[in-house]
C-alpha cells in the first residue's frame, strides 16, 4: 500500500513539473519565423484521365526524379505553426514512358504544422496545406503513326500533406527533414490529338524529400 502511494505522489510531483516546463518551452517558442528547403522529387506520375481516341498518350506516366525547393515565413505559437511559402518543382518524363517534354510548377501556399514535444533536442512534426501552382508544360509522344501533344500554362489547386523532424541547433534556429506527398489537379492544356485540336486535364502525384532551416525572429 505504502509503494503505491509513493508511485502515486511521484507521478503526480513529474506532472507538476513537466507541465509547467512544456508551458514554458512552448511560450518562449512564440513568434514569426523564416524557413527554407530545398530537396528532390521521386515517384512522380501524371494521370491524364479520359483521352481521346487513337491516343499517342498513355492515361498514366511516370517523371523522372526533379528538384524542389521554397521559401516561406510563419508564426509558431507553441506547439502549432502557421506557414506561407512560395516554391519551385521541376518534372521531365522517363525515357522509358516514350514522351518528350517538361513540367516547371511555382506554387504558393498556405500550412499548418504541429510538434510533437519529446523533451529533447528532436521534435517530429506533422502537418499539410492548400495553394495554388503555375504551371508550365510541355509534352508530346509518337507511336504507331499516331501523335499527341500539349503545350501551355495554367493555374492548377494544390495540396499536400508533410511529416519529419527537426533538431533544434540553437534557441532560434532548427534544421529539419521531412518527407512530402503533394498533388496538383485542375489544369487544363490546349494540344492536338493526331493534327485534331483537343484539350488535356493532367494531374500530378508527387513524393519529395527535403532538408530544411528555421530561424525564429
Amino acid at each position: 500500500m505504502r509503494n503505491n502511494k509513493f508511485t502515486l505522489v511521484l507521478a503526480a510531483a513529474l506532472c507538476g513539473i513537466s507541465l509547467p516546463a512544456l508551458a514554458q518551452q512552448a511560450d518562449t517558442d512564440k513568434g514569426i519565423y523564416g524557413v527554407g528547403r530545398v530537396g528532390a522529387t521521386f515517384g512522380t506520375g501524371q494521370k491524364l484521365g479520359s483521352l481521346p481516341d487513337r491516343s499517342a498518350f498513355s492515361a498514366d506516366s511516370d517523371y523522372k526524379p526533379g528538384i524542389t525547393g521554397e521559401l516561406g515565413i510563419g508564426y509558431d505559437f507553441g506547439l502549432f505553426r502557421v506557414e506561407q511559402t512560395a516554391g519551385y518543382t521541376q518534372f521531365k518524363p522517363k525515357a522509358s514512358s516514350g514522351a518528350i517534354g517538361n513540367t516547371d510548377a511555382f506554387t504558393v501556399s498556405v500550412a499548418g504544422y504541429v510538434d510533437i514535444p519529446t523533451g529533447t533536442r528532436f521534435e517530429p512534426y506533422v502537418g499539410a496545406g492548400a495553394g495554388a501552382a503555375r504551371v508550365q508544360a510541355r509534352a508530346a509522344q509518337s507511336a504507331n503513326s499516331l501523335s499527341s501533344a500539349y503545350n501551355g500554362k495554367d493555374w492548377g489547386f494544390l495540396w499536400h500533406a508533410d511529416a519529419g523532424v527537426g533538431y533544434r541547433l540553437t534557441s532560434k534556429m532548427t534544421v529539419e527533414v521531412g518527407g512530402r506527398y503533394s498533388q496538383i489537379g485542375s489544369l487544363s492544356f490546349s494540344g492536338q490529338n493526331n493534327t485534331i485540336n483537343t484539350t488535356y486535364h493532367p494531374k500530378l502525384n508527387t513524393w519529395s524529400g527535403a532538408i530544411g532551416l528555421r530561424y525564429r525572429f
